[in-house]
């Protein structure tokens, strides 16, 4: 199931995803590294481009997973707490709000 932005769980769904597809694709970078080498028995060849210019997304990806690794989603508790109190009024759970200057994390906003 996603999890859409203001939905308890964001942030770490959002890391889980970062990290597996920054694994995933460093994977695929080493396996074409390692074929092109295999084949031709240097790493001067075509293959070795390739999987440099692979490098981008997937560092991309580590970058977007560094970023949100040290906020926390908000707790089981707090949620279940939120919800039985207030069942009527507009929440979104999960913020990371921005500026210039700033970062805020936010558990809720009610």
């Amino acid at each position: 199931m996603k999890t859409e932005k203001g939905q308890p769980g964001y942030i770490k769904a959002k890391k889980q995803k970062y990290l597996l597809g920054a694994v995933v694709e460093f994977v695929i970078v080493i396996a074409i590294f390692v074929t092109g080498y295999i084949q031709t028995g240097s790493r001067l060849n075509l293959l070795t481009v390739v999987a440099v210019v692979g490098c981008l997304p997937a560092a991309k990806m580590l970058v977007e997973f560094i970023t949100m690794a040290p906020y926390k989603s908000i707790e089981e508790a707090k949620y279940q707490e939120l919800e039985e109190k207030a069942p009527l009024i507009l929440k979104a759970y999960d913020m990371i709000i921005t500026s210039s200057q700033k970062i805020m994390p936010l558990d809720a906003v009610v």
